[in-house]
């Protein structure tokens, strides 16, 4: 993925950090709360946002799938904290999950 000042590491334990500078572009609630958004790799994206939203926590955009690789979101919790959350895609898992309901209830607040 190659995107004007966006740096994108993949680390040796699975996780992936990326650091916005000067030219990217990305949402405007993605800082809105902080200066930092910690992203979690999930086995079941769908599992974890049923969870989350469950608690009280909103989802700020629509699902993504990123390159047929990972369905990828970001989540508004309850203390003002936005986090991301990311599930790999496994072969054969190209038509899994986007759970329309939440993201419908979300466009409605």
């Amino acid at each position: 993925m190659v995107e004007p000042g966006l740096a994108v590491f993949h680390l040796p334990d699975g996780t992936v950090l990326e650091i916005y500078g000067p030219g990217s572009c990305y949402p405007d609630y993605l800082f809105a709360y902080g200066n930092i958004v910690i992203s979690f790799k999930v086995d079941s994206l769908k599992d974890v946002l049923t969870l989350l939203t469950n608690e009280g926590a909103h989802l700020l955009s629509s699902i993504e799938k990123v390159c047929d690789q990972f369905l990828y979101c970001h989540v508004l919790l309850k203390k003002d904290t936005v986090i991301g959350l990311y599930q790999d895609l496994g072969p054969g898992e190209s038509d899994v999950f986007i759970n329309e309901n939440i993201c419908k209830d979300q466009q409605d607040d």
